[in-house]
């Protein structure tokens, strides 16, 4: 297996026959059973034939379906630690001095790459979304935990109703019990499909709700399902990446927003600076009831 092989498998993807393209969903967003399930377990999973998937293997150039477990997990192990991420970006830099002005550089490449990847009408229609929402519901948890915060604080200053989702398992389903079809959900998703993003958006489809999803994995299985894709593309595969070009892209959803919205924003931070005075700050410095 090649450092490249989810991109081998997105690049044959469309051509796929629609049973081998259900094997591929599987092994594009479910990493911990691949690993650890039987040929036998996993074609249950999948609904398909065991041969399917020794003969999607072998497409791949592997002799069968335990070599291409071990290759996987091998190419996990290496490609996708924090170790592993590490020694990447170091190898990324071998041949060019190691300074501010070529990391930042570097980030600008990935920055301008994503102006043309992101088209006009989809940042538009994802800002209306957003703006006509009931409840913006927003995934970011972990690693992304802090674009999910820094979207939520911003949209709620502007009276935007929020609710930020940081905790998997049990804990994210419960939280999505109140879902309206006027709601409208965000999702931060990168490095790898998380098993919270697969239930995210499988709840969200159900309840007939739009999602936005900012991630660098365009991967079929998941983006199908998705009203608004936004790449942000953060560096090769297995580097350490930075949150610069989700946050950039994060920030200009905002600023749609605050655009649409106008009069609704500008009187929501007016009452924000009015609570500001009276509660906290006044002309001889000392804060409220002191």
């Amino acid at each position: 297996m090649t450092e490249d092989c989810f991109q081998e498998i997105l690049d044959i993807y469309d051509s796929l026959p629609k049973q081998q393209k259900k094997i591929a969903d599987f092994v594009l967003t479910s990493f911990s059973e691949v690993i650890y399930f039987s040929v036998g377990r996993m074609a249950s999973a999948i609904g398909v034939s065991a041969a399917s998937i020794v003969r999607f293997t072998r497409m791949l150039g592997f002799e069968g379906f335990s070599d291409f477990q071990e290759a996987f997990f091998e190419y996990h192990k290496k490609i996708h630690s924090p170790r592993g991420r590490v020694q990447q970006l170091i190898k990324d830099f071998d041949n060019t001095e190691i300074n501010y002005r070529n990391i930042t550089k570097r980030e600008i490449r990935y920055l301008e790459k994503s102006i043309h990847l992101i088209d006009d009408k989809t940042y538009w229609a994802a800002v209306n979304l957003l703006c006509k929402a009931q409840k913006v519901h927003i995934l970011g948890m972990g690693p992304n935990e802090m674009l999910g915060c820094h979207l939520s604080f911003r949209l709620r200053r502007f009276s935007v109703d929020t609710f930020h989702h940081k905790h998997g398992d049990s804990m994210l389903a419960e939280e999505l019990l109140r879902l309206s079809r006027q709601d409208a959900a965000v999702a931060y998703n990168f490095f790898r499909i998380s098993d919270e993003l697969k239930i995210y958006v499988d709840i969200m489809k159900k309840k007939e709700v739009p999602v936005i999803l900012i991630t660098d994995i365009m991967n079929p299985a998941i983006i199908k399902d998705c009203s608004f894709v936004f790449c942000a593309e953060r560096g090769p595969q297995g580097s350490f990446h930075s949150p610069l070009v989700p946050l950039a892209i994060t920030n200009a959803l905002l600023v749609g927003v605050a655009y649409k919205l106008d009069k609704k924003a500008l009187q929501s931070l007016e009452l924000l600076e009015t609570y500001r005075q009276k509660y906290y700050y006044n002309k001889s410095g000392e804060k409220y009831g002191s």
